[in-house]
């Protein structure tokens, strides 16, 4: 039984090979920093948290925040609380328990509309 050879840069093409250290530098750097980035991305999302809790009180905090959209961030509310409707229009967004009637209420919340 002939032996397995080992893997070795000689496997390489030579361009790969004679890759100069500030080019291998550049692209860990850059692989680096995107792997970073994405692990705090995705331990810090909100929805994330909020689909992590038990049923139960994540459709207490569906509830709560969905009388909270309703009473505060219907048709004609004040411009002052268009930052706090957005949020929990947001909060609430990602929710499996977000069906119909809750897209028809945020929709318009999340919706930009132009200033000028």
């Amino acid at each position: 039984m002939a032996p397995v050879p080992a893997l070795s840069l000689v496997a390489l093409p030579a361009r790969l090979r004679r890759l100069p250290w500030p080019a291998a530098l550049t692209i860990a750097l850059i692989l680096a920093v995107v792997g970073v980035g994405w692990l705090v991305i995705e331990t810090t999302s909100p929805g994330r948290s909020l689909r992590a809790l038990p049923a139960a009180e994540r459709r207490e905090v569906y509830e709560r925040t969905m009388d909270d959209l309703r009473t505060l961030c219907g048709p004609g509310r004040s411009a002052a609380m268009r930052d706090h409707c957005r949020t929990l229009a947001e909060l609430v967004a990602p929710l499996e328990e977000c069906g119909p009637a809750c897209e028809v209420l945020i929709r318009p919340i999340l919706t930009l509309v132009p200033t000028r």
